[in-house]
């Protein structure tokens, strides 16, 4: 199992934004220089044109930056599919673009991680990602469709987590171990975040909470996040019925709940719509 854990590879996938204007670019640049020079910075610009300056990132002094753009909004599983065989380095971290990258995280991360312990090396770091003052947003426990949060929770090794994907960090020979199960390219019932985290727990691997708390704008408010919200909502309905047609004697006594949870929760969210500027 053994890999070259020397370059780091951190992918930052980014919506409409130019570096000053994205969290996460702006506080790579702050990193020391001493992990600079390890790190390849991967961006996915899904933005239908660019606003990302290549040549100021290069100079920033990164080991590689690479920009894939070509004005489509690609799905996140594919995307970090892609991630993963375009970039070179040993461990991955995945960010996306509003969330502040600590150097202190980085480092832990690096602690645990290079330490090449050949009987636990089924690990995912994950940073404690909070929305305003105190609320704890990731990591979090699973629920049927979504996950229930915590008020607090203590770093270290658990088992049966589950996290967003921004902050998530773990090794190429990991992700090569969960193969295609790894970021689902037509989640049904959850988001990529949550299908990542059910074949981590699936393969008996173990999430270890970081030290780092890290700030995120979660902005759940925002027009384009509850587009995002009101797709994947097509998608769990689309994946339930798929499954009645599929296996319709186990499943039938159950949809007319689940058309009733559909309804309200797709409801709610046209509602929320309407209240955004």
């Amino acid at each position: 199992m053994a890999e070259c854990l020397d370059l780091i590879s951190i992918l930052v996938v980014v919506y409409n934004k130019d570096i000053k204007e994205s969290a996460t670019l702006s506080s790579l640049m702050r990193i020391a220089e001493v992990i600079r020079h390890r790190v390849e910075v991967v961006i996915r610009d899904n933005s239908r044109i660019s606003r990302i300056d290549q040549n100021f990132l290069e100079s920033a002094g990164f080991r590689r930056v690479l920009i894939d753009h070509d004005g489509i909004n690609k799905p996140l599983g594919a995307v970090y599919r892609a991630f993963v065989n375009s970039s070179t380095g040993g461990i991955l971290f995945f960010f996306d673009d509003d969330t502040t990258v600590q150097q202190a995280y980085l480092e832990e991360v690096l602690r645990v991680l290079e330490n090449d312990d050949k009987d636990d090396w089924k690990r995912v770091c994950a940073p404690l990602i909070y929305s305003g003052a105190n609320y704890l947003f990731s990591p979090s426990l699973y629920k049927v469709f979504s996950g229930r949060h915590l008020q607090s929770l203590e770093p270290g090794r658990h088992l049966g987590l589950n996290a967003i994907m921004s902050g998530l960090a773990t090794t190429r020979n990991y992700l090569n171990y969960l193969g295609e199960s790894a970021f689902s390219l037509q989640p049904r019932l959850y988001g990529v975040d949550t299908m990542f985290m059910l074949a981590h727990a699936k393969a008996g691997g173990a999430t270890i909470v970081c030290n780092a708390r890290i700030p995120h704008s979660l902005n759940r408010d925002t027009d384009r996040t509850i587009r995002q919200e009101l797709h994947r909502n097509w998608l769990e309905a689309s994946g339930i019925f798929w499954t009645v047609i599929k296996y319709k004697r186990i499943w039938t006594p159950v949809l007319p709940l689940y058309l009733g949870y559909f309804t309200l929760r797709r409801l709610g969210l046209l509602i929320k719509r309407r209240l955004v500027p």
